[in-house]
């Protein structure tokens, strides 16, 4: 990581945040008040579809050379952390993984290139539709 890439990863978050606008999924990362965000991770969770029908879009992206891949697992699902994890959002958490798709955020994609994993993503949710 270096210094010139902070400014090049917003420019990069800023094309998702401007391209992934749909009723079918959001972009899960949020602006908060008085925060600066870095967007090192470029989420979408897709509200509508399954576990199943994650893993198939996210098979279906790879096939287009669009690299993708699931989120952080949740910790109450670590063997590791079983013992000291807040109780009572796993439910929550283990929604979010099954149903995000973690997306490219190398510095130099292009505005055309997050388009084009729009295009792809759109195309794949309106197979399922049929």
């Amino acid at each position: 990581f270096t210094n010139d890439m902070l400014p090049k990863k917003k420019v990069v978050g800023n094309f998702y945040k401007k391209i992934f606008q749909s009723k079918n999924y959001f972009l899960t990362q949020k602006k908060l008040k008085n925060s600066i965000p870095v967007f090192w991770l470029n989420s979408l969770f897709f509200k509508d579809l399954n576990k199943k029908e994650v893993i198939k879009l996210a098979y279906a992206l790879e096939k287009k050379g669009i690299e993708v891949r699931s989120g952080f697992w949740p910790m109450s699902e670590l063997k590791g952390f079983k013992s000291i994890y807040v109780k009572g959002k796993e439910k929550v958490s283990k929604n979010i993984f099954e149903k995000s798709l973690v997306l490219p955020s190398n510095v130099h994609l292009k505005y055309s290139d997050i388009l084009k994993f729009k295009k792809e993503i759109d195309k794949n949710i309106l197979k399922k539709a049929k």
